[in-house]
């Protein structure tokens, strides 16, 4: 951050509110303090921000975000959909139809055990793929390979999953250029 603002390059500067959930400016970075407060871990830092509503004020608290890096075409996923296991990090991509035959568990006498939905509803079954994480900032992750724009993953109820589990997928909207998400997902247990 340092190096760039002694380069001569202009730093955005993004205000939010006390709860650091509703934006309030945003702005360019115009100078950092050179020392940390430990009582609190923050350091000073001046910014300029064209106040045309209002939103600013004196000695008004804000949290700031510092945009250091705009990367362009990167795949954002939720935080929760990353799980980490002992191959690496992972999600669980949700596909549609029947899970592979080598996902499937058997049974003692040697039937698979295949769970059926009514003839109405469309299958889903989810497989773990690895993901690199290139970095994290809050609830957002965006990683380098293994999903791409538009894949469905898992990002609650992975606690009952397993690499070709059968699922029932709620779906929740995905936020401009992100990774669609499955806001819950339950391994079915049995034909009804």
């Amino acid at each position: 951050m340092l190096k760039r603002t002694r380069g001569g390059s202009r730093l955005a500067v993004e205000a939010f509110d006390r709860a650091a959930q509703t934006h309030l400016a945003t702005g360019s970075l115009l100078t950092v303090d050179n020392q940390i407060d430990t009582a609190t871990g923050t350091v000073k830092a001046k910014g300029v921000f064209d106040n045309h509503d209002g939103a600013l004020f004196p000695n008004q608290f804000v949290n700031v975000r510092l945009i250091l890096q705009e990367r362009q075409n990167a795949v954002v996923i939720p935080a929760a959909a990353l799980q980490t296991g002992s191959q690496g990090n992972f999600v669980y991509l949700l596909k549609e139809g029947q899970p592979p035959a080598e996902l499937v568990e058997k049974k003692r006498d040697g039937d698979q055990t295949l769970p059926q939905l009514p003839e109405n509803q469309t299958n889903y079954y989810v497989l773990t793929q690895t993901v690199n994480v290139a970095l994290t900032e809050g609830t957002q992750v965006i990683v380098n390979g293994g999903v791409k724009p538009g894949d469905q993953i898992v990002v609650d109820g992975q606690e009952k999953l397993k690499n070709g589990s059968k699922v029932f997928p709620r779906m929740t909207p995905a936020k401009d250029g992100a990774t669609a998400a499955v806001s819950a997902a339950d391994e079915v247990t049995g034909a009804s």
